[in-house]
């Protein structure tokens, strides 16, 4: 969707899509996620994370959009159902009951920022990913009980892999405000930057015949698009992203502010459309090579690099580098 603007040298830069689904239409996601009164029906993105890699392979930028955004919404048919939907005003989690395809649009449409490819996983999915990266290991340093998600952590270091991965992805009550859209994206960020860590460090990444097992193991927890449906297309792309240094990988939340309709959703912020502008124009988020400075990009965005998560995460607030501000406040370092 879209299409990439090439640099000076003809590289063009990718933009993959990850989506969280909240899905229970099989007996093992409802005993995970819990709430099947309704028989599993339906759909949402629990999270959507897109995922930026340079043209010149040398950052990685990763914006979450939060899962109970108003914005307008396309009109979509569901590839496999045949269902369709009419262009409307909602929340942009629900264009996953039409499948990804539909979320990839509705995010398009919401960023003018081309989508290559998105991959989703389910509730089992993450289990499986996580059991195939044998663990992430988080820290904590407070102990931690979420009613909510069952998680339960003791202060310190813990290696989360099969229920405990998916508690720990699924948690707000610890984190933030405690809402989808601080707290669940905390967790999120926290998890997917101390994985990159554990990867980068053990040389996994390097590793043709640990990477390919992982890839094996994505391609029965995923659904891709068809461009990256392969182990061997997995590999290539994680090839390509491990080119690029944790401190060259940016974590940030688009602007957003609370709708005065409804105190349980958000609208866009000041400040989302110019940080929509730099992904799409392939503007790095990190600080440049060898400079202490904030990120280089116009946007007005709080981020968070990859290596900035190492200490232990209060998780009665999280580090403000790990949501967008709401208002138009420069980036915080």
């Amino acid at each position: 969707m879209g299409v990439e603007k090439p640099d000076a040298l003809g590289r063009t830069p990718y933009n993959l899509l990850l989506i969280g689904s909240d899905t229970r239409d099989t007996t093992a996601d409802c005993n995970l996620g819990g709430d099947c009164a309704d028989g599993g029906a339906g759909a949402n993105a629990d999270v959507e994370m897109l995922v930026h890699l340079s043209a010149d392979r040398t950052n990685i930028s990763v914006m979450s959009i939060p899962r109970d955004l108003m914005t307008n919404l396309p009109a979509c048919t569901d590839p496999t159902t045949g269902t369709s939907t009419n262009a409307s005003y909602g929340q942009i989690n629900g264009t996953l009951d039409e499948g990804p395809s539909c979320t990839a649009k509705a995010v398009h449409e919401l960023t003018n920022i081309p989508i290559d490819d998105f991959a989703m996983v389910d509730f089992g999915g993450v289990e499986a990913m996580s059991n195939a990266l044998g663990g992430v290991n988080v820290c904590v340093s407070s102990n931690m009980y979420d009613l909510n998600s069952g998680l339960k952590l003791t202060a310190g270091t813990h290696s989360l892999e099969g229920k405990s991965a998916l508690e720990f992805l699924r948690t707000r009550d610890s984190f933030g405000d405690g809402s989808d859209n601080v707290g669940r994206t905390t967790a999120t960020h926290i998890f997917f930057t101390d994985m990159i860590n554990k990867l980068k460090s053990s040389g996994t990444l390097s590793d043709p015949i640990a990477l390919l097992s992982i890839a094996n193991a994505a391609t029965k927890a995923l659904t891709v698009s068809p461009d990256i449906d392969s182990p061997v297309k997995l590999v290539e792309m994680a090839q390509d992203m491990n080119k690029v240094p944790t401190n060259r990988i940016t974590f940030t939340t688009m602007q957003n502010q609370a709708d005065p309709e409804n105190n349980s959703r958000v609208l866009i912020a000041p400040g989302a459309q110019t940080l929509f502008n730099a992904i799409a124009n392939d503007q790095s988020l990190s600080p440049a090579p060898g400079s202490s400075a904030g990120p280089r990009t116009p946007a007005t965005t709080s981020t968070a690099s990859a290596t900035r998560h190492r200490r232990c995460r209060r998780p009665t607030s999280p580090s403000a580098s790990t949501t967008a501000p709401r208002s138009t406040a420069g980036p915080t370092t």
